[in-house]
């Protein structure tokens, strides 16, 4: 699959970068990376807007 790096932004107040890539029926994906790599969110775009496929909305780091 072929990524291209799109915008700088946040999710669940955690820096990201947006990532878009083709799912495997063509559609374009949109995926949001942290520092870490790890997935934020996910969204494709649909006739009636965008398509929430996976958020995240609390990231904890180390151990509790």
């Amino acid at each position: 699959a072929r990524y291209v790096r799109r915008n700088a932004t946040r999710v669940a107040g955690v820096a990201c970068t947006e990532w878009q890539t083709t799912d495997s029926e063509g559609r374009d994906v949109f995926i949001c990376l942290d520092e870490d790599g790890v997935m934020l969110r996910a969204t494709t775009r649909t006739p009636g807007g965008e398509a929430v496929l996976a958020l995240m909305q609390e990231l904890r780091r180390g151990l509790n």
